[in-house]
């Protein structure tokens, strides 16, 4: 894979300061954070803070990957027919009520 440009949102306003201007990572965290932070030296990474609320899409590609060992897409055409919606309604402003 040979990607240049990367767009991350979180939910976690610590986490994207942390990104950007450093800080101190759990330990727990640290190993991943460094490989993170190596793999991306290569990279244009741009971080944003999402609200909870808002990152449907995010949450559903977690649970996927939480759930495979690896999962790769090559375009969003290719994702999953629940999350491609999601996708679609998130790029044109759709509010996507979440069911209990």
């Amino acid at each position: 894979m040979n990607t240049t440009h990367v767009e991350v949102e979180t939910d976690s306003k610590l986490v994207a300061q942390w990104w950007d201007k450093g800080g101190t990572v759990p330990w727990r965290c640290q190993a991943y954070w460094k490989q993170a932070k190596t793999m991306a030296s290569s990279m244009v990474i741009q971080i944003s803070q999402s609200f909870r609320v808002t990152n449907h899409v995010a949450t559903k590609l977690a649970k996927l990957g939480s759930s495979s060992k690896e999962v790769f897409f090559e375009s969003t055409h290719s994702l999953p027919k629940d999350i491609l919606g999601a996708v679609r309604m998130d790029k044109v402003g759709s509010h996507i009520f979440r069911q209990k």
